[in-house]
């Protein structure tokens, strides 16, 4: 997906991840089920507290 995007994937921790991060959505709404489907996608998942 990120290369036929045209996006540069991360490489962290011998993982290969996509530019996108999601987070920054308001207390509780980056809850720990969505950044956890971000994550399993290949995102950057961030959980807000």
């Amino acid at each position: 997906m990120a290369r036929t995007g045209g996006l540069r994937t991360w490489h962290l921790r011998g993982r290969e991840l996509l530019p996108v991060v999601q987070g920054g959505m308001g207390v509780g709404v980056s809850a720990a089920s969505l950044a956890g489907t971000v994550a399993g996608l290949g995102g950057v998942g961030t959980v807000s507290a």
